[in-house]
């Protein structure tokens, strides 16, 4: 993505391209997680319209974004249907046209995670009086720091970003002393790789109490961001039907280093191959 502001509002009117640079489906709105204290909200994903159905697209996934649209640098997409989570925020449906004091949101400007590779975050939004004909009326840019009530996704969202400045071992021994039901919240909230950093601090018997209630597809893309051996470990202590099913929900290049561990731990013969 070129060093510079790119606003929401024209973003979701873009084609998604693939790899090859052929259109693969459309963007229609932008998922946002509110960051620390001091931190802009950031880009977690897009959502795209692929195959007649809304995905979620990571961040992570775009190469770049340039006026013609984002374009993915690797093929592979989940194509499950799209369903926004706790703390999540959507900027195009949620933020976007919504009253903050005596003016209604415009659009909001995303820029560059300075120091990051493949991270956006919000930069300025834009703001107008609000009215009928507010979008004739020349509005006013401000930093998203005069506007941070707008991006506030709730306690929850707000104790998973204050967590995300912290070392998962922490973060462990932290979550540890809250009841069951505040500690599996906070995973449902989390994004899969901090939730996969997490795991892989607590005993297997505990992973699975935080995991519980999960579906196979959410446990599935954070087993995919675990260390094999920790994931391989955790897979050992679940039911063998839950086992293959989480393998079968998987991509298969992610899955096979998991058999790999089966192997090693000698549950080969239980596991069945998708």
């Amino acid at each position: 993505m070129a060093e510079r502001e790119i606003y929401v509002a024209r973003l979701v009117r873009l084609p998604l391209f693939g790899p090859d640079g052929h259109a693969i489906g459309r963007l229609v709105d932008v998922v946002i997680v509110p960051s620390g204290p001091m931190e802009p909200p950031r880009v977690l994903g897009f959502v795209a319209n692929v195959e007649r159905r809304q995905i979620f697209v990571n961040a992570n996934r775009i190469g770049e974004i340039d006026q013609a649209g984002p374009r993915l640098h690797t093929g592979t997409l989940d194509v499950r249907r799209f369903e926004k989570r706790r703390g999540e925020l959507l900027a195009k449906r949620d933020i976007i046209d919504r009253r903050v004091g005596g003016d209604v949101v415009n659009d909001i400007a995303l820029q560059p995670s300075p120091g990051e590779f493949r991270q956006w975050e919000v930069a300025r939004v834009s703001l107008s009086s609000a009215g009928l004909l507010r979008r004739r009326r020349a509005g006013r840019i401000v930093d998203w720091t005069e506007v941070r009530s707008l991006f506030d996704a709730g306690a929850v969202a707000r104790q998973v970003a204050a967590m995300r400045e912290q070392h998962p071992a922490d973060v462990a021994a932290h979550i540890a002393r809250l009841p069951l039901e505040r500690r599996q919240a906070l995973a449902a909230a989390m994004e899969d790789d901090r939730l996969a950093d997490l795991l892989e601090e607590m005993p297997e018997a505990e992973q699975l109490k935080l995991i519980e209630g999960l579906d196979i597809e959410r446990v599935a893309d954070v087993l995919e961001e675990m260390d094999p051996d920790d994931a391989a470990d955790l897979l050992e202590e679940m039911p063998v039907d839950e086992r293959n099913q989480l393998l079968a929900a998987m991509e298969p290049g992610e899955a096979l280093p998991l058999r790999r561990e089966a192997c090693r731990a000698h549950l080969c013969s239980n596991w069945k191959r998708p």
